[in-house]
């Protein structure tokens, strides 16, 4: 059974995602943990969009609405 993250949880995602890249650069990366999940990692791409990959993962680039939707289903 699959759970919604809930509402404050996704707000809180989109605030991390969202603040970490309107303060980092073009190739800028960022490493968030979370419990029972692995590594995920961040890398700041131009045109907002993000390149996501988690540990032992090839990665994929997408929108940064996208990255804000996958870091609250992580969360949740």
């Amino acid at each position: 059974m699959s759970t919604r993250p809930s509402q404050c949880e996704a707000e809180g995602a989109s605030r991390i995602v969202d603040a970490w890249y309107y303060s980092s650069r073009n190739g800028d990366s960022a490493a968030i943990t979370l419990p029972g999940a692995p590594a995920i990692y961040l890398i700041h791409m131009p045109h907002g969009q993000v390149r996501w990959r988690t540990e032992s993962r090839k990665g994929l680039t997408i929108p940064l609405a996208d990255a804000r939707e996958r870091l609250a289903m992580v969360a949740g």
